[in-house]
Formats: C-alpha cells, sequence, structure tokens
C-alpha cells in the first residue's frame, strides 16, 4: 500500500521543504515513509479548481502506470471530476470512493440537482463504495449512486486509546501539559471552524466558567488560515467570544498537535458540538478513553455511536443546553465514570481498528481478484 497526496511536508524536514519549493505544479516529491507507508506528495496549485484536479489525477495516472496498482483507493471526489470514463480502467485499477462526510445542498432545485449530480458522476466511475455508518449509505442511495456500498465504521487504536486511572494516570498527563490537578478540564478536538461549533461551545463554556471558577476549556486543532472572507470572519468572532466570556484565561488554544491521546487523557469531559460531520474518529478515541462525551445532533450523526444518555451525552445545538450539560457531567462524578465505562464498552466491542483493517483488506483483496465484492465479514453487525 502507498498514498499519493497534496499535503507539503512539515518545515522541520528542511531539506525535503527546500526540495518541495522548487517543484512545478504535479510534479512529485522523492517518497518519503511515514509510519512504514511510502508517500508520495503532489505539489498543487491552491484553492479548488479543475486545474488543480487535472494536476493530481495526471500524477495519479503516472504513478498507477509505474506501480501497477490493483486499487485504487479516492479520499475526495475533486480529482475524479476530471476523469474520463475510461482513464481509471486504463491503469488496470480498481476504484473504490471512501465517503466520510454528507454534503450540504442549495434550497434553489435548479442548483441542487446539479450540485447532486456533481457528487454522484464521479463515483458512478468507480467500482465500489464504503461509508462509515447507515446513515452515509442511505445519503448516497438517495442521490441515486447504484454502486455496491459497504459500511466500514472507523476504527479506533485502543491500545493507544484506552481508560485511564482517575487519578494517578490523569494527574500525570496533567503534569505533562501544564494543567493544574485541582482543574476541571473540558476538552475539544478539532478544526476551529464555523462547521465544527467552536462558536457554540465558547459561548456555553462562558456560562459554566461564571459559576465554575476551577473549570478550563482547551480546543485542540488548527485554526483555519485559508484568508477566506469566511474564515477571517469566524477567526474575528471567535476572538470576541473569547474576549467576551470573562474567562479568557481560562481557554486554551493548543493547535495543531500529534499527542491527542494525552490531551485526552488529562480531560474530564469531551465536547464536540458539530453542524456536520461523518463518523468523526476523535469521538471513538474520546469513547475509548473512558471519558464523557457530549455531542450535538449533526448532520450524519451516526447510530454507530450507540445509544444517546447511556454511551454518550446528546444536547441541543445552542449555548444555554450545551452549558446545561457540560455543567451537569462536571458536577456528578458518578455520572461521568458511568458514561465514560460504557462508551469505552461500546467502542471495545464494535469498532476495534484490527476488525476494520481485515474489513478494508478483504475489499481490496476481492477487487483485485474479482473486480467485484463477494465477502462480507460475519464477525461484527457493523461491517456489511
Amino acid at each position: 500500500m502507498d498514498v499519493v497526496c497534496s499535503t507539503a511536508p512539515s518545515e522541520g524536514s528542511s531539506e525535503s521543504f527546500s526540495r518541495w519549493a522548487k517543484l512545478d505544479f504535479g510534479e512529485m516529491l522523492q517518497v518519503e515513509e511515514v509510519e512504514g507507508t511510502p508517500v508520495h506528495r503532489v505539489k498543487l496549485p491552491a484553492g479548488r479548481s479543475l486545474r488543480r484536479n487535472m494536476f493530481f489525477r495526471r500524477a495519479v495516472g503516472r504513478h498507477f502506470g509505474r506501480t501497477g496498482a490493483n486499487v485504487a483507493q479516492f479520499l475526495t471526489l475533486e480529482p475524479l471530476r476530471t476523469y474520463r470514463d475510461s482513464a481509471l480502467a486504463r491503469t488496470g485499477a480498481r476504484g473504490v470512493f471512501a465517503g466520510t462526510l454528507l454534503s450540504t445542498f442549495s434550497r434553489n432545485p435548479a442548483r441542487r440537482m446539479l450540485q447532486r449530480l456533481w457528487v454522484r458522476f464521479p463515483i458512478q466511475k468507480l467500482d465500489h463504495v464504503v461509508v462509515s455508518s447507515d446513515v452515509m449509505r442511505g445519503f448516497y442511495e438517495s442521490l441515486g449512486i447504484t454502486k455496491p456500498i459497504s459500511i466500514i465504521p472507523n476504527g479506533v487504536d485502543l491500545e493507544r486509546f484506552r481508560s485511564v486511572e482517575p487519578v494517578t494516570e490523569r494527574r500525570s498527563a496533567r503534569e505533562i501539559l501544564g494543567i493544574s490537578a485541582t482543574a476541571k478540564v473540558v476538552v475539544f478536538v478539532g478544526s476551529i471552524i464555523h462547521r465544527k461549533g467552536v462558536d457554540v461551545l465558547l459561548d456555553a463554556f462562558a456560562r459554566v466558567a461564571a459559576s465554575n471558577p476551577l473549570v478550563e476549556l482547551i480546543l485542540v486543532g488548527p485554526r483555519d488560515d485559508s484568508e477566506t472572507e469566511e474564515a477571517r470572519a469566524f477567526g474575528s468572532q471567535v476572538v470576541e467570544l473569547v474576549r467576551r466570556s470573562g474567562a479568557a484565561d481560562r481557554i486554551h488554544f493548543a493547535g495543531y498537535v500529534s499527542s491527542v491521546d494525552a490531551y485526552l487523557r488529562a480531560a474530564d469531559v469531551f465536547v464536540l458540538p458539530s453542524r456536520r460531520e461523518g463518523m468523526g474518529n476523535v469521538v471513538l478515541e474520546a469513547m475509548a478513553t473512558g471519558i464523557p462525551t457530549v455531542l450535538t445532533p449533526y448532520l450524519g450523526l451516526p447510530g454507530e455511536f450507540g445509544r444517546p444518555g447511556a454511551q454518550y451525552v446528546l444536547s441541543a445545538p445552542d449555548a444555554d443546553s450545551l452549558a446545561s450539560q457540560i455543567d451537569s457531567l462536571l458536577k456528578d462524578r458518578d455520572r461521568r465514570r458511568a458514561i465514560g465505562e460504557e462508551g469505552r464498552r461500546w467502542v471495545a466491542e464494535h469498532m476495534d481498528m484490527s476488525s476494520v483493517i481485515d474489513a478494508y483488506a478483504r475489499i481490496y483483496s476481492d477487487l483485485a481478484a474479482y473486480g467485484m465484492v463477494r465477502s462480507r465479514n460475519r464477525s461484527s453487525s457493523w461491517i456489511v
């Protein structure tokens, strides 16, 4: 298995970053290994455009020609929009699309119809579709997708994301991160963007902080630096919400981190008030860590997360309701423990990474051997 992507190397790897800057669009950086997997980085223009997609499509085609790939899995539809009907077939590779996020469409009937076609037609060029939940499968079927669809929930590494002993291990995690042992810690993980509901969380936190001087909020994830008008407006809104909160010194932006598990081990409550999501990995990771998880009824919320009130807490998507749920959990240690333990048990039973990897391996093997998926997993009710 190898990966073709448009992600630049980190500035920390100065030699690769220097070579990257000299590449022309459509050229590949010399292959590198990331955790044992070969990664081929293609330099592309910024933004979204057919020109960008064309560069990516050509690079992928050249790569297929050199490697003789059996199966190509796409995580985005953008490069597929510039494929001619037979372009992928000529490489000999079978195509899979992994759908991870529901699309939203215009209310205007004509524009909505065009947007649905824009999603559907590249998928119809492929051989198979993989989604993470039954909600996602229903969405693609509603678009008129006729290709076979398999459901494989996102998996979680149960060794890395594990329940912690509430006193010694949590205290140790907090010492490493510089968090007080007596603080009540609320953690959010995700990009600092409007879709993730960060504005609602900041508004809710201000209400919780007003009556709880020990509560702290840690937002783990990158800010949107795209310089679009939307990104600048939301960035200004975030700054203003922090200023008005009355607890700016207790709101911490950790930025992008590789040690998400450390922040989860230090948390009392995890919150993701998203507006639109797929099967967010971070939700499974928080549940696997054994901390109570608070979600909102976002577009795409999967039933595979379990039952609200048992495996996780479901809040209405407004600041007052979210504040009430967070405050209730922070004040009730037994409830925090019960929901955290039930969430951990659920993930361990249904979302173990090894089962997910086995399911993908069966799909790749079947497509390479038969051109279609023939086998089905019988060990899990969630993988079909």
